[in-house]
């Protein structure tokens, strides 16, 4: 691993935990998850389409240390951090995990399908139900597919308040 660890951010008692991949820069810097460009993307989704605040739900990551050339984490990283990401999930015990990105996907759900096919799609992690969508960054580079992150996220949104998924 190449830095310190950033872990996580929120409140404990959410129905909503969010998993993404590894910090970045920023979150290294910052030390916590999903700020930057990254988080405030985030953040305005969670608020015009699902309808909560970032204090209202629980942040983390796959891999809790950042990759100073920001590559891809190892098999063998995504490993070492997983007890630990089990654990939070554990401890929240959200109604809903919402999985974002291509290594936090294969993290939790060993799914080593492209988030294009696997995203808007419901998975059981244990008693949770999961939804894999699109990370923010890819977003910011890739803003075609805003709109079927918006809809995984609306999936979400109808879940957590029916507790029904379609």
């Amino acid at each position: 691993m190449d830095s310190d660890p950033v872990f996580d951010d929120g409140d404990l008692d959410a129905d909503l935990m969010i998993v993404g991949e590894a910090p970045g820069q920023q979150e290294r810097r910052l030390g916590r998850p999903f700020c930057g460009q990254c988080g405030k993307l985030l953040d305005k989704i969670l608020k015009e389409v699902v309808g909560l605040d970032r204090n209202q739900i629980y942040v983390s990551n796959t891999v809790h240390c950042g990759m100073l050339e920001n590559r891809k984490p190892y098999p063998e990283e995504i490993g070492a951090c997983r007890p630990y990401l089990i654990e939070e999930i554990e401890i929240v015990s959200p109604k809903c995990l919402l999985i974002l990105g291509q290594t936090a996907i294969t993290g939790l759900l060993f799914e080593d399908e492209r988030v294009s096919k696997v995203g808007g799609n419901w998975y059981k992690y244990g008693e949770i139900v999961a939804m894999p969508s699109f990370h923010p960054a890819y977003i910011l580079r890739s803003v075609r597919y805003l709109p079927k992150m918006e809809q995984d996220f609306r999936k979400v949104r109808k879940f957590l308040e029916s507790g029904k998924i379609d």
